[in-house]
């Protein structure tokens, strides 16, 4: 398996660890797709902290994000995600990573799932 290019992102938003027929998939089908981090550090404070930057650089609300829930204490906090498609996530990385080593914090490796069904409500 070959690393995806994320125009000078970190490799971590590429899903290295999932098959190459998921990815291509993804790619080809612009399949949906579920993002979750559970990085090893991540307080509340940490967190509105990156998410003004997100906001102070127009990525507060990228394309191709239909849910983002950060859940868990406030001394350790989870994200969950759904994009509409891989590229955009990986576009989306290509911001966030940035703003995330200016803050010192490393995100782990995110776990990303084809997503089957969506309920909302």
């Amino acid at each position: 398996m070959g690393a995806i290019d994320l125009t000078n992102a970190d490799d971590r938003y590429s899903p290295n660890h999932v098959s190459d027929d998921f990815r291509i998939g993804c790619k080809e089908h612009n399949m949906a797709i579920g993002v979750y981090f559970s990085p090893k550090s991540v307080n509340a404070q940490q967190y509105d902290e990156v998410m003004n930057q997100l906001n102070a650089a127009g990525a507060s609300n990228p394309k191709g994000r239909s849910h983002h829930s950060a859940f868990g204490a406030a001394e350790h906090l989870m994200i969950f995600e759904v994009w509409d498609s891989q590229p955009d996530f990986e576009a989306f990385g290509a911001i966030l990573m940035p703003i995330l080593a200016k803050n010192s914090i490393d995100p782990g490796q995110p776990d990303i799932m084809p997503v089957h069904n969506i309920i909302n409500g």
